[in-house]
């Protein structure tokens, strides 16, 4: 398992309407990283399709995952300020 901030779960499970589950229990569910990064791969798809158009070398797909996770590590960081 990764030490990295992955920002805990993004819609978390409330068990008995107390605490909520464990962010490393298989039920927590997306994580905010994740969240996040679902939330950018639109418009980083955008701009990997446009560089795409002038550089044929450049994979489409993993650039525009690349971009959404470097964007949210960055919401993460500003989040925790």
């Amino acid at each position: 398992m990764s030490d990295k901030d992955l920002g805990g779960p993004a819609f978390p499970k409330w068990i008995d309407g107390n605490r909520p589950i464990s962010a490393k229990s298989q039920d927590a569910g997306m994580t905010l990283l994740d969240y996040f990064a679902a939330a950018c791969i639109h418009s980083q798809f955008d701009m990997a399709v446009a560089a795409h158009e002038m550089d044929d070398e450049i994979p489409i797909l993993e650039t525009a995952a690349r971009g959404a996770y470097a964007l949210a590590d960055a919401m993460l960081k500003e989040r925790a300020k």
